[in-house]
């Protein structure tokens, strides 16, 4: 399901308390609600304290072990009383969702490609389910490391196989989104510091030459740029990669951008 949202939020969300009505009057105390949300939470007392957090990055995927801590703690839940339900949810109920419905359905059993048809037959209309090719890609990945007993696949809990960590080094960040320009000034400010990181950047790295956006401009606290690692098809049976393509993309959902602007500034001259 999507957010159960409160204040102006429940106008394009599921009210809160019609989320809470709805399974108190279905399921009564036989339900957990799982929270996969890190942008957004709420008083896990709205249904009664069951309520557990698994949060990662909308439309990304999480650590395997997080898949692995969510797949356990719903199946523990779900073993408890024959009469007991997990409901999930993210912000719009269907990528994140999607994919940790399809996993735990691996984790009992289903084909990877099966779980997904069957989450996109019943979550939505235009059987379009989990439509982000890394999430996709994702639920077939955690299918890989899962070992069932006697090689059954959904003949018992299975085991879960994590491969061991790994660093990259950040050689190069690449900027896109830039349309004829040759110049584009930008300032990174406020770096989260990433445990064991190699590249560490400083406080606040500046470069270009535009002109400073003064009018027209809405900021958000929201940040504008995101770093990802975009495996191309076959990445695992390459082996060793020799060069990492970590990759900073913006955010182009803002307002701000539709205005021309790029972070807190614009460019020169027009853009076609």
């Amino acid at each position: 399901m999507s957010f159960p949202a409160q204040n102006m939020q429940a106008f394009i969300r599921n009210p809160m308390w019609q989320v809470q009505r709805a399974l108190d009057l279905r399921h009564g105390s036989h339900y957990k609600v799982y929270n996969l949300c890190c942008e957004a939470t709420y008083d896990p007392e709205n249904f009664h304290g069951r309520v557990e957090e698994i949060p990662f990055d909308d439309n990304h995927v999480p650590p395997l072990s997080l898949v692995k801590l969510f797949c356990e703690s719903v199946q523990h839940w779900l073993d408890e009383d024959p009469n007991n339900v997990a409901v999930i949810h993210c912000r719009a109920g269907k990528g994140r969702t999607g994919l940790m419905v399809c996993a735990f359905l691996v984790y009992e059993g289903m084909g990877p490609e099966e779980a997904l048809q069957l989450y996109a037959d019943r979550r939505t209309t235009n059987n379009e389910g989990v439509t982000i090719a890394s999430q996709r890609r994702y639920v077939g990945y955690w299918s890989k490391i899962l070992t069932f007993p006697n090689g059954n696949q959904g003949g018992g809990v299975p085991e879960v196989h994590l491969p061991p960590a790994k660093s990259r080094e950040l050689r190069r960040i690449r900027l896109y989104d830039t349309i004829n320009t040759d110049c584009v000034q930008f300032k990174i400010q406020q770096v989260e510091e990433v445990p064991g990181q190699l590249y560490q950047p400083s406080v606040e790295v500046t470069q270009g030459f535009c002109k400073p956006l003064t009018e027209g401009c809405h900021r958000t606290i929201s940040p504008r740029y995101y770093l990802s690692f975009l495996p191309r098809e076959g990445d695992e049976r390459n082996g060793q990669e020799s060069h990492p393509r970590w990759v900073v993309q913006m955010d182009t959902e803002r307002p701000v951008v539709a205005k021309k602007a790029c972070l807190d500034h614009c460019f020169e001259r027009p853009l076609a």
